[in-house]
């Protein structure tokens, strides 16, 4: 049995991360047996929505990026000690490191055959020495379908010691073009090490049409008697946590966008919640119930409530006649599902401009949030709303290759585990 672990929060509230952990079991097919080890701040709540897709641990070297700067000062102070005494011990006598050091993350350690990590835009300064920890335990470390953020590259420090450590990494994929030219271009990571791939949320298989038909009509909708055009919006994360945005603003503009939407098309506009939790902040019902109190078109407007998995709202997003989203992944799910999709997002979020523009024209379907007001997006809307044929007769092939290039993360692992001689034949689905 091949042992895994992903030393990051993957939080089943958050629905995008979902469906990148289920893509992350997709590219993981080539195994016959295998044993994810997930790290969790909700154990509660992932175990119950992960089952058995992976065991819950509860401690990490990593430290949760939501937290304060204080806690996460005193996360580092605790675990880096912990961690250079650990592989320090391991190296010199294996059995004595067992038997000192028994809680559930060291056992793990030892346990385990390889790291995945960074699987989202989590690439942060902490992984640099979760790559040092694993050279020193000898357990190979792979950076999984990454995206990273412009710190990496702008502060010489940071930059010289993401180079230092990503270059000792066993595989580096990426997920878009602008990721893999800042690593090999700006901070100077070998260019064979970093393979260009896909989004592994795009490997979400959505559940049947006949399941979905009876979700949506038990909310009265029907898609096919009526116009649908999906909403996800976000309330106090997202792509709020690199601005500074009136979050009272937003809400007062998206109720004047919805009214207009149903004023100019026509058609019902439904929001899905693509995060519900584990905090209000993260809970897209609040910024859907906080912009319908504020809209005249009540009758023409309806509040997904429910906790769905990410499997069901692509289900439901797919749907859609059109799309309008505040998260990436919810873009992801109604593209993937040949849904036309408005992105709103900002410039610096290279996941997404980098993502989506292998798929859509950035100037005609990614709306920058800093110029979020009502008339401007009225505009950008309608050029989008009458060329959404024209999108969606050609999402078909670009899904198609985008899929493939998501595939390719476990192609690419593939190859490395034969190298490394921890595959056998065995082990192996063949294909």
């Amino acid at each position: 049995m091949l042992k895994v672990l992903i030393p990051e929060k993957i939080p089943a509230h958050n629905k995008g991360e979902e469906a990148i952990f289920r893509g992350i079991l997709k590219t993981l097919d080539f195994v016959t047996e295998k044993k994810i080890f997930l790290y969790s701040k909700s154990p509660c709540y992932d175990k119950a929505q992960y089952a058995e897709a992976a065991e819950i641990i509860t401690e990490s070297l990593i430290p949760d990026p939501t937290e304060t700067k204080a806690k996460k000062i005193l996360h580092v102070l605790w675990y880096i000690p912990l961690h250079v005494i650990y592989a320090f011990v391991y190296r010199i006598n294996h059995g004595f490191a067992r038997k000192i050091f028994k809680k559930k993350l060291w056992e793990v350690y030892d346990k385990i055959d390889f790291v995945l990590a960074a699987h989202d835009s989590a690439y942060a300064i902490m992984h640099n020495l979760l790559i040092i920890f694993c050279k020193m335990i000898n357990k190979p470390i792979i950076i999984y379908g990454t995206s990273i953020l412009p710190f990496l590259h702008r502060r010489a420090w940071v930059r010289y010691l993401t180079r230092f450590c990503l270059n000792m990494a066993d595989l580096v994929t990426v997920r878009e073009e602008i990721t893999r030219n800042v690593l090999v271009e700006k901070i100077g990571i070998r260019r064979n090490l970093v393979k260009l791939t896909g989004d592994k949320a795009f490997l979400l298989e959505p559940v049947g049409k006949e399941k979905i038909k009876r979700i949506l009509e038990s909310h009265d909708i029907f898609c096919d008697k009526e116009s649908i055009i999906g909403i996800t919006s976000v309330y106090k994360t997202g792509i709020f946590n690199t601005l500074q945005f009136d979050i009272e603003k937003h809400i007062n503009i998206m109720a004047m966008i919805v009214d207009f939407i149903i004023e100019e098309t026509n058609a019902k506009v439904v929001f899905f919640p693509h995060s519900v939790g584990p905090d209000e902040a993260n809970d897209d019902r609040i910024a859907a119930s906080a912009i319908f109190d504020k809209c005249n078109h009540k009758e023409s407007i309806k509040l997904i409530n429910g906790d769905f998995a990410a499997a069901q709202l692509k289900g439901m997003i797919g749907c859609c006649d059109f799309f309008i989203g505040e998260r990436t992944h919810s873009v992801i799910a109604a593209l993937s599902m040949k849904v036309p999709a408005i992105a709103i997002s900002h410039p610096e979020d290279y996941r997404t401009i980098g993502i989506l523009g292998k798929i859509v024209e950035r100037d005609k379907w990614i709306f920058n949030i800093k110029q979020l007001e009502e008339d401007s997006f009225k505009q950008f809307f309608l050029r989008a709303w009458y060329s959404r044929e024209e999108l969606r007769k050609s999402l078909h092939q670009k899904i198609q290759l985008v899929t493939k290039m998501s595939i390719k993360n476990g192609e690419y692992l593939q190859e490395l585990l034969k190298r490394k001689r921890l595959l056998s034949k065995l082990q192996m689905n063949i294909l």
